[in-house]
């Protein structure tokens, strides 16, 4: 006879705590992904369209700061969120993640610029015949800033979980 294993059988090596702060790190990871980022990741374009939920902490410094500045800081107030429940169920140092996507789309961009200024950039015609710049020296998928910038937040994260989880 087949015994399959019941809820409780999975459910019972982990104490119920571990449980609690898994769910409180990814609802905390679901809550920063819906308070908005999308005015943030285009660094060195115009601020436009309507201000992100996270914003309204931060709307009195727009004439106070260069633009890039301020979209990074927009960046960092929602990886905060999103790193808030991972920090109180991993270790207070993960924090140190809300920097992560700022600096990853600060590269991103620093890469773009370069192949900007020194002819890089391509035209390609996707399969819609929509026309796309990318830089000519790097692979499609990570072809454009925003791209690079979200390969390089997924890549510093799981290094600092990484790093993180390997201390404790």
């Amino acid at each position: 006879m087949l015994l399959l294993p019941t809820v409780q059988s999975l459910l019972y090596p982990y104490p119920w705590h571990v449980w609690a702060l898994s769910i409180l790190a990814g609802a905390t990871a679901c809550l920063g992904k819906l308070t908005g980022h999308g005015r943030g990741i285009g660094l060195f374009e115009p601020l436009r369209g309507d201000p992100e939920k996270v914003e309204i902490v931060s709307l009195w410094l727009i004439p106070y700061m260069p633009t890039w500045a301020y979209k990074a800081l927009v960046l960092a107030l929602c990886e905060a969120i999103v790193w808030a429940g991972i920090s109180i169920a991993v270790s207070p140092w993960l924090m140190l993640g809300l920097l992560l996507r700022p600096a990853a789309y600060l590269i991103g961009w620093g890469i773009w610029l370069y192949a900007e200024n020194n002819g890089h950039i391509r035209r390609t015609q996707t399969a819609k015949g929509k026309s796309v710049k990318r830089i000519s020296f790097l692979p499609d998928y990570v072809g454009v800033h925003t791209a690079i910038g979200e390969f390089l937040t997924g890549a510093f994260s799981g290094g600092v979980l990484a790093s993180i989880l390997s201390l404790t």
